[in-house]
């Protein structure tokens, strides 16, 4: 009885021995994949918040890369803008420059042109006063005549100086506009 007694407790501690063995094992099994499921899930927040972190940062150098661009095109439309502005402003000053010549070559002829006049009816009452000296005998009967003759080539050369002086100033006036 006792051999059986004692087999029974022998083989009801072997039976408690390999229940609390499995269950050591089913708890260590449970803790290991509890513990490998809390780092996977580590590892994907990690993950995540590494790709977050560069998906940000390529945003960031994008934005920057686009204000660069807009940056120098800005500046290189002011560049061209200054640039057209200078060239016009050059163009009108060398116009105005032109004008302003032509005007001075215009008032200059007229000047010439009048006095070429003036000196063309100082000669003609100079030659009028010498021949009328020469002739002083001859004035009774022709003189008035003669006279009238002479007036009338001194009007007709001042009016034909004054005439041509008149017609080049117009003409560059015309010119100018």
């Amino acid at each position: 009885k006792m051999a059986a007694e004692a087999k029974a407790a022998e083989e009801t501690k072997k039976l408690a021995e390999a229940k609390a063995a499995e269950e050591a094992k089913k708890a260590s099994e449970a803790k290991a994949a509890e513990e490998s499921r809390i780092a996977a899930e580590a590892k994907a927040a990690q993950e995540a918040e590494k790709a977050a972190a560069e998906a940000k940062a390529a945003k960031e150098a994008r934005i920057a890369a686009e204000a660069k661009v807009a940056e120098e095109a800005k500046a290189a439309a002011e560049a061209k803008a200054a640039e057209q502005a200078q060239i016009a402003a050059e163009a009108k000053a060398a116009e105005e420059a032109k004008l302003a010549a032509e005007f001075k070559a215009a008032e200059e002829l007229r000047i010439a042109a009048e006095a070429k006049a003036a000196e063309e009816t100082r000669r003609i009452a100079e030659a009028k006063e010498a021949e009328e000296a020469r002739t002083a005998g001859e004035r009774i009967g022709t003189h008035e005549n003669k006279t009238n003759k002479e007036a009338k080539t001194v009007n007709v050369a001042l009016w034909m100086s004054t005439g041509a002086a008149l017609i080049v100033t117009l003409a560059i006036c015309f010119k100018r506009f």
